[in-house]
């Protein structure tokens, strides 16, 4: 249908029971740029890459690739490996579409 569900959203609710959504731990890449410049560029090259990426206060959060974290390194950035809820978009979805 296109629902996007958020976590915490209560799906339904009796007296007894309320069923909430919970968002499963993915593992991401998380880059934490050293300014505005190198955030602009970090994104500038996700995105061409057509990843979505969870801009944070001061990391960059990406679905986690192999290949790309060679490529970040490549470019000289320090990147990271966690375990956490992400909140862009999954791999393979329409970005474009409003």
């Amino acid at each position: 249908t296109g629902t996007v569900l958020i976590p915490g959203t209560i799906v339904y609710k009796t007296s007894a029971k309320a069923y909430i959504v919970e968002a499963a731990l993915e593992r991401v890449l998380v880059v934490r740029p050293k300014g505005l410049v190198e955030s602009a560029k970090i994104a500038h090259f996700i995105g061409n890459l057509h990843r979505d990426i969870d801009m944070q206060a001061d990391e960059r959060v990406v679905l986690y690739e192999p290949a790309l974290e060679i490529r970040l390194q490549k470019l000289g950035y320090t990147v990271s490996r966690d375990d956490r809820v992400f909140m862009g978009r999954p791999t393979g979805s329409d970005a474009h579409q409003l």
